[in-house]
């Protein structure tokens, strides 16, 4: 026999009939739904009991070794959810003896209720401190309703206050990078279509504007019939070991970087050093063996030649060796706008040869941590490529810009351009020499680009043969 959830109200009623008999008042009733369950049955044989006393009041008399007192107590008890009490059954098997046994079996059932569902509270207060210890929210989602509930931990993990269904899943929705929400109703789509679940990593940004990484799994509900209602699932804050992974990346692009230096340094150190040594072993067995006066004034003219290229050479090495071994570099707050003009002023006569024109976009008040020398050497060296490149059959027009949002330095000229997919991994390196220019020497693109890694930033060029080249220069925050 099933019973149903008994509540405050009934039990008082309940009460008021057992006092009503003991003070031989058989007036009162209790009405009763069509419910076929122990509370039911209870409440029915107290009507009945009251209306046989109601008629005969003397069948009280065979009913006299009944506990009234004990009856009055346990449902009294029940009222204050105290299940423990049970009403003494008499051998003599009278009305009242049969509601007794009812209200004991009731006690009975209560009691186990309780205990079911102080078990499951305590069942939910484990998974709970679970969930919190292991940074993982669990959650379901109705498709039709789009109503989401969620675990106190989801709750922590996104940050957000509990609050009504009917608004959370919006509340939740505001918290996700804009791609990867887009992204996750995508699969949650493909999951209801397709039945089938996913994992899945996303972003969220914190009450603070950082950003939070997540990484959950998802499954299917079903209805009774196999219809996909909703989705669950579970979601775990992994901001720390993702964290963890793109530093282990950055320091892998670190020795990455670093290898190819090494690289650059062996091969320089192997070619062209060795190149200014192998000159200068000839030309001194040169000198030893000829008795030319004249062809020896030649040969010491040739060795100062050499002598000061392997100066120059070592002069260089040793500045790319400072600037990647300086860690105390002073940092200040520049204004780049004005950098930029003392720039184009220090240039001036070479932009007076070529009739260039120079656009300095920056906005007069934007300003950037940098090293002043570097900054210095980094806009001059490619504004000065800029105009030495420049296309022989136009003006030249150099723009530089700052693009604020993305800390960009962008310097964009009209001139010959750069052969990329011939030239491009050569670009930046140390003597590499592209168009035959009699002045250039392969050294500055090599430079500018150690001193701008040096501040953590980078640069990035995009460019096109004979119709000009762009450079972005990253600025580090």
């Amino acid at each position: 026999m099933k019973i149903k959830q008994v509540d405050t109200k009934t039990l008082n009623k309940l009460l008021e009939l057992s006092e009503a008999l003991q003070n031989d008042d058989y007036s009162k009733r209790i009405v009763t739904r069509p419910d076929n369950d122990i509370i039911t049955q209870i409440i029915n044989n107290l009507n009945k009991h009251a209306d046989k006393l109601l008629l005969d009041s003397t069948i009280i008399k065979s009913d006299k070794k009944f506990d009234i007192d004990a009856f009055i107590d346990v449902i009294s008890s029940f009222t204050n959810h105290d299940f423990s009490y049970r009403i003494p059954v008499s051998e003599h098997g009278t009305i009242l003896d049969a509601i007794a046994t009812g209200i004991n079996i009731l006690g009975d059932e209560l009691e186990q209720s309780v205990v079911s569902k102080y078990e499951l509270e305590k069942e939910r207060n484990q998974l709970n401190r679970a969930q919190s210890i292991a940074k993982i929210g669990s959650w379901e989602y109705n498709i039709t309703t789009a109503k989401l509930i969620g675990s106190p931990e989801l709750y922590r993990i996104y940050e957000v206050k509990e609050m009504s269904l009917d608004i959370l899943a919006e509340e939740f929705r505001k918290k996700y990078h804009p791609e990867d929400y887009i992204n996750l109703m995508n699969e949650i789509k493909n999951a209801a279509e397709k039945d089938v679940g996913f994992n899945y990593e996303h972003r969220i940004i914190n009450n603070d504007k950082s950003i939070k990484y997540l990484a959950g799994i998802c499954e299917t509900i079903k209805d009774e019939y196999g219809k996909v209602t909703g989705v669950k699932g579970t979601v775990q804050d992994v901001t720390d070991r993702k964290r963890a992974e793109i530093e282990l990346s950055n320091s892998f692009n670190l020795v990455t970087e670093q290898n190819n230096r090494l690289l650059n340094f062996s091969y320089i150190v192997s070619h062209n050093l060795r190149s200014h040594v192998s000159n200068i072993q000839s030309l001194l067995s040169l000198l030893e063996t000829t008795k030319s006066k004249k062809e020896k004034e030649i040969f010491i003219q040739h060795m100062k030649t050499v002598s000061g290229l392997l100066d120059e050479t070592m002069f260089h090495l040793q500045e790319v060796v400072s600037i990647q071994n300086n860690t105390n570099l002073l940092i200040e707050r520049l204004n780049l706008c004005n950098y930029i003009n003392q720039t184009i002023d220090v240039l001036s006569q070479e932009i007076f040869a070529k009739n260039a024109i120079i656009k300095n976009n920056v906005a007069k008040k934007t300003v950037i941590s940098y090293n002043v020398a570097y900054l210095e050497s980094i806009i001059l060296n490619f504004l000065s490529n800029a105009i030495k490149y420049s296309h022989p059959g136009r003006q030249p027009i150099i723009s530089i810009d700052y693009i604020e949002n993305k800390n960009i330095l962008q310097i964009t000229d009209n001139g010959v351009g750069i052969d990329l997919e011939k030239y491009g991994d050569k670009l930046f390196g140390m003597y590499k020499i592209f168009h035959g220019n009699k002045d250039a020497r392969g050294i500055g693109l090599f430079i500018s680009k150690n001193q701008i890694e040096a501040m953590g930033g980078k640069v990035e060029v995009v460019s096109e043969l004979n119709r000009g080249t762009t450079f972005n220069i990253y600025i580090k925050k």
